[in-house]
């Protein structure tokens, strides 16, 4: 008897390949600070060492910090420098924290916060959270920086002398005395220096690639004034 046997199949098991995902798939970076949490005197300065870290990512990254509190973003600036990444790489920069407007190169009681012009070469204002623009903040009267004392009294003379003419001149008169007795009994000529309260307050650096802006990082900051 013959028995005949049918075609025998050979199954052969291609190599199996698995890509590996790295960093994604696309070039990136990271931020990170150090300390983490800048502790201050009101009116001073203080500093926190920032470093960016390259996965795959080559370029020049543009470093913003803001804030949602309208008393830094009113009265306080820094100072930081944009960085260049190079493949796998690492860069440093110091992020540095003023608060106080005086520091910033601004008079007291001015309003900057709309705009860098008024700031010292190489100081910026805070952004803030979420927007491009600044936020501007409401200022004392410019009476608040009037000697108070002076004008009181001042009042009360022109109150008094205000029916004749030869006693309305006496009154400008006596309305520079007072103002020089106010300023000078009372201190009040001068306006007090701006600075941020103390507290605490939430800070965020941003880095965001100079060609692609939806390539971006990010790290927290605290700076607490005390």
């Amino acid at each position: 008897m013959r028995i005949s046997l049918g075609p025998t199949l050979i199954f052969l098991a291609a190599p199996l390949i698995v890509q590996s995902s790295g960093t994604g798939g696309q070039p990136s970076f990271t931020l990170s600070a150090s300390p983490s949490t800048i502790t201050q005197k009101q009116g001073t300065l203080g500093s926190s060492t920032i470093t960016a870290t390259s996965m795959s990512y080559e370029g020049s990254v543009i470093l913003t910090l803001t804030t949602n509190n309208p008393a830094v973003l009113a009265d306080g600036c820094y100072v930081m420098n944009n960085i260049s990444l190079s493949t796998n790489g690492t860069a440093y920069t110091t992020l540095t924290v003023y608060t106080a407007q005086s520091e910033c190169g601004v008079s007291g009681g001015e309003d900057f916060s709309r705009y860098d012009g008024a700031l010292r070469p190489g100081m910026h204002r805070f952004r803030q959270t979420g927007d491009r623009g600044g936020l501007a903040q409401s200022r004392p009267p410019v009476g608040a920086y009037l000697p108070t004392g002076g004008l009181a009294l001042s009042g009360l003379l022109l109150f008094g002398f205000r029916r004749s003419r030869a006693r309305r001149l006496a009154a400008l008169g006596a309305v520079v005395l007072a103002g020089w007795l106010g300023g000078v009994t009372f201190g009040c000529g001068a306006p007090l220096p701006v600075v941020v309260p103390t507290g605490t307050y939430s800070l965020t650096v941003t880095g965001t690639d100079s060609v692609n802006g939806n390539l971006i990082a990010s790290t927290n900051v605290t700076l607490i004034v005390d």
